[in-house]
């Protein structure tokens, strides 16, 4: 008789995996929700941890009045074909600007234009696939950023918000000497803005909306320790084993389940260690 897999039993192994985790998961957030509007980080705590600038786990996030304020949303798209002889790369972005006016009432203006037309461009050079992809991001990120830079020249704004982060990510970093010449202009572009963001008074956000971060989740796991050693009630945490369940996470599920309506995550600083993170690093000091 032949080998052969029982889909029954591999279903079955595969639910009971996933009650296991979810109970766990379940009693961890449980915990954290207990103690999530206390002061946990005291000073001695933030000295350890440099990357937590605030003392609670979760703070009130309340609603504001948005009248007069001009929020600018800044997205770009991008389609790009590697072809026999050249690779083939069309982007284009566009701003738009909201202004809430009295009543609730919302004008919508559009930089450069609702449908701008897109920007082609092409490489005659061998590159692999990889770096095709990573040359293709570059230029959706480029021009994404001139877009950022030249909408504050239009229009007076309060608020810019990128689709995505405020920094590079190290995944947009080349691995071959042939796009470090673009991969550096970003990083000029990036400082560009963030220079006409502070001389023009105007405050700059990144929109991720999805994110397989786990950075909340390790500072998390690494600071519990110093928690349970400085805290007798935070010690319920040990009777189950948390390390398990909380590796099982991500930030973004973590965070859904622990924050309820109207509240907002303590503030992280991007890294601990700047001059060795693979982004900041190549950075101008007064960037990172």
């Amino acid at each position: 008789m032949g080998f052969a897999w029982s889909l029954e039993k591999q279903l079955e192994s595969i639910a009971s995996e996933i009650k296991r985790l979810e109970k766990g998961r379940s009693m961890l957030v449980d915990v954290l929700k207990r103690f999530k509007r206390e002061d946990l980080f005291d000073e001695r705590i933030r000295e350890s941890f440099s990357d937590i600038v605030e003392g609670k786990l979760v703070y009130p996030s309340s609603s504001i009045d948005l009248t007069g304020l001009k929020v600018a949303g800044v997205d770009g798209g991008m389609t790009s074909r590697n072809l026999r002889v050249v690779d083939v790369i069309a982007v284009r972005a566009v701003a738009v600007v909201f202004k809430y006016e009295v009543g609730g009432r919302v004008r919508a203006y559009y930089y450069p234009e609702e449908h701008p037309s897109p920007k082609i461009t092409f490489n005659a050079d061998p590159f692999s696939q990889l770096d095709f992809e990573v040359s293709a991001s570059l230029e959706r990120l480029s021009y994404e950023l001139e877009v950022a830079i030249n909408v504050q020249k239009e229009y007076d704004i309060d608020l810019l918000l990128l689709d995505g982060s405020v920094l590079p990510q190290v995944s947009d970093k080349p691995f071959t000497p042939g796009l470090e010449a673009k991969y550096m202009k970003i990083l000029g572009l990036f400082e560009k803005l963030y220079r006409s963001c502070v001389d023009n008074g105007i405050s700059l956000a990144g929109v991720v909306k999805d994110t397989r971060s786990t950075r909340f989740v390790q500072l998390l796991s690494d600071v519990i320790p110093v928690l349970v050693e400085r805290n007798a009630a935070f010690r319920e945490i040990l009777s189950f084993d948390y390390r398990l369940f909380i590796r099982s996470l991500l930030d973004s599920e973590l965070l859904f389940r622990l924050l309820d309506k109207g509240e907002r995550s303590m503030v992280l600083k991007y890294s601990d260690s700047p001059d060795t993170h693979p982004v900041l690093k190549g950075c101008k000091q007064e960037v990172a």
